[in-house]
């Protein structure tokens, strides 16, 4: 009976020590779920912006790169993380958001005014942060997180052996 106690409490200190372990990497290993959540919410988003056809010459009039590039999530190592939309692209970020310019409206391009005799509206269509929402407020999140955290540990546990 002692030896199966003995066996026990050193199956428990290995296991002690092993969870000590996880625990000071945890913080990189979080990042690396939430990465993989962003990730794929960013591919669902940039085929809804490809299924409601803003395009390339949405780009060539707007002087931005496209949305692919446009999309920039972060993941920290105090558990937050964000997907947004770079802040040089104009065209993007007035669809998400929406935007109006009455008449009389004047800029200036390469060094002439110009005044634009009527105003404009680009109604909002929340693609961001709709598809965000349903990986971040949903069980998505969740599921995905769960995959990439046994992928982890499995990578962990045979650099361990």
């Amino acid at each position: 009976m002692e030896k199966e106690d003995e066996w026990i409490t050193l199956e428990y200190r290995d296991m002690e020590k092993l969870l000590e372990k996880y625990n000071k990497e945890m913080p990189g290993i979080a990042v690396k779920l939430m990465r993989a959540v962003n990730n794929r919410a960013k591919s669902d988003i940039r085929a809804a912006y490809r299924s409601r056809k803003y395009h390339a010459h949405k780009q060539q009039t707007w002087g931005d790169s496209g949305y692919s590039k446009n999309l920039k999530s972060f993941a920290d190592k105090d558990f937050s993380a964000k997907i947004m939309i770079a802040k040089n692209a104009f065209y993007y970020r007035y669809l998400e958001y929406g935007a109006e310019k009455p008449a009389g409206f004047a800029f200036h391009y390469k060094g002439t005014l110009y005044r634009m005799k009527n105003g404009w509206k680009i109604d909002s269509d929340p693609v961001l942060h709709t598809i965000a929402d349903t990986y971040w407020k949903t069980t998505r999140a969740s599921t995905i997180m769960e995959k990439q955290f046994q992928k982890e540990l499995a990578k962990r546990d045979a650099q361990n052996k």
